[in-house]
């Protein structure tokens, strides 16, 4: 790292500074400081934004500031009521929504694991009409690392629902839609 610095010091406004900015910035990130990572990398970006190595700063600076989400939960849901999991990155919201599942259906399919999903279902289960929703707003990641907020199954009012198997669909965008977002689903089954 100080031979970067001496190196970044030395190269002054050389393109070859976004370079030595991206190998400092990728030590940053490896030691687990993605606040400076992505400092160091917006700044080179910035200044040599067509350069080699502005690119890859630019590059690295996408990276970090990439939405995540993903969401786990007991696949049974009885009372005393579980939570759903909700793991997160650069997101100030997640949309759920509670759609029935055709179990029969998935399981004709001849499918190896019936909550596998596929192409198909990928494509499918975000446009399914949903029988509940919730929109919880998440704690800030300002410091661009995963966080965990877990939402109680409460909010869909799971002892009004009839026993059955249900997806859990997660979105950062409010229409579930396919463009510059994240969908997650995982089945689940509501019992007594």
């Amino acid at each position: 790292a100080d031979a970067l610095e001496a190196l970044l010091a030395a190269a002054g406004d050389h393109e070859v500074a976004a370079q030595a900015s991206h190998a400092l910035a990728e030590i940053a990130r490896a030691h687990d400081d993605l606040v400076e990572a992505r400092g160091i990398a917006a700044r080179a970006a910035e200044k040599h934004p067509d350069s080699v190595g502005g690119r890859l700063c630019r590059n690295l600076v996408k990276e970090i500031d990439a939405k995540e989400l993903s969401l786990t939960t007991e696949r049974a849901w009885a009372a005393p009521w579980p939570a759903v999991r909700v793991t997160y990155r650069n997101l100030a919201k997640v949309h759920l929504k509670l759609a029935k599942a055709d179990w029969t259906a998935r399981l004709k399919a001849g499918r190896p694991n019936a909550a596998w999903l596929d192409d198909e279902d990928r494509a499918t289960i975000p446009g399914l009409t949903a029988i509940k929703t919730a929109a919880i707003d998440l704690p800030a990641t300002p410091d661009f690392r995963s966080r965990h907020h877990d939402v109680p199954v409460t909010v869909f009012e799971p002892e009004s629902l009839e026993p059955g198997a249900y997806w859990v669909i997660a979105s950062h965008d409010p229409g579930f839609g396919a463009k510059d977002n994240v969908v997650q689903a995982t089945l689940v089954w509501v019992t007594r």
